[in-house]
């Protein structure tokens, strides 16, 4: 199934799909604490989350600054203004930090742009979300000037 992030979109099926004690993993190159803030109490149901960063390569939606970080802008690019006109930085940063220490394992690719595949996958429901960054842009909360071909697999429609 193709997402379009404007009748469907990624942040919705991740909220959906997210069940207590499941099992997350994230391999992408740009990360946002907005996306985290938006699915928090989706992903506070999670017993463990891998997350596998690459340090973002040619997106013009990051800031020259962001270039800095291995995982782009955590604080949101060009898209994400709105989330950061809220003044909540701080405490969804906090959050984000307990949450990490809490669940994930987060490992980074040193090689800028070297991966290139951007997937989510819940082990439960055996869902797999391929092609979107984990930020503002990718999970659908903001508008883009792009086009991303974003698919949903899940373990039945293997059945088929």
């Amino acid at each position: 199934m193709l997402i379009d992030n404007v009748t469907t979109k990624v942040t919705d099926i991740l909220a959906d799909s997210i069940e207590q004690g499941d099992k997350l993993s994230v391999m992408t190159g740009l990360f946002s604490i907005y996306a985290f803030n938006h699915l928090k109490a989706s992903l506070g149901k999670v017993e463990s989350a891998r997350l596998l960063f690459s340090q973002a390569k040619g997106f013009d939606l990051v800031a020259d600054d962001a270039n800095n970080s291995p995982f782009g802008s955590l604080n949101g690019g060009k898209l994400e203004t709105k989330f950061r006109n809220q003044l909540n930085q701080k405490a969804i940063a906090q959050e984000f930090a307990n949450w990490l220490e809490e669940k994930a394992a987060v490992r980074l690719v040193e090689q800028a742009g070297a991966v290139h595949q951007h997937v989510t996958h819940l082990e439960q429901n055996a869902t797999a979300i391929q092609g979107a960054q984990f930020n503002g842009q990718g999970l659908g909360l903001t508008q883009t000037s792009g086009f991303d071909m974003i698919s949903l697999a899940k373990a039945e429609q293997a059945l088929q």
